[in-house]
Order: C-alpha cells, then sequence, then structure tokens
C-alpha cells in the first residue's frame, strides 16, 4: 500500500466513525441501510476491512 491509499483508508475510516456518531447512529442501523453485517461496519471502522467499491 502506497502512502495515498494510507491516507485515503485512514481517512475514509475516522470519517465513517465521525459520521455515524454524529449522527447518533448505531453501527446495525448503518448495517441494516447498506444491507451488510454490523461486523463489517466496524471492521471498516477498524481498518481491517476495506469496502469493494
Amino acid at each position: 500500500m502506497n502512502r495515498g491509499e494510507a491516507m485515503f483508508k485512514e481517512n475514509f475510516m475516522q470519517n465513517l466513525k465521525r459520521a455515524r456518531e454524529n449522527r447518533k447512529f448505531t453501527q446495525q442501523y448503518v448495517a441494516d441501510y447498506l444491507g451488510i453485517s454490523r461486523s463489517n461496519i466496524a471492521k471498516y471502522e477498524l481498518g481491517t476491512l476495506e469496502p469493494k467499491y
């Protein structure tokens, strides 16, 4: 992973969590809305999984 990809990944993680928390959404609510598992949302926020684009 190059520096640009690493920065994108970190920004994505932070932005996802910040946006979710600012709106007082649970991980489960976001997961249900997107049609994915809650554990995937948690992994996105931790940076251990990247979404498929």
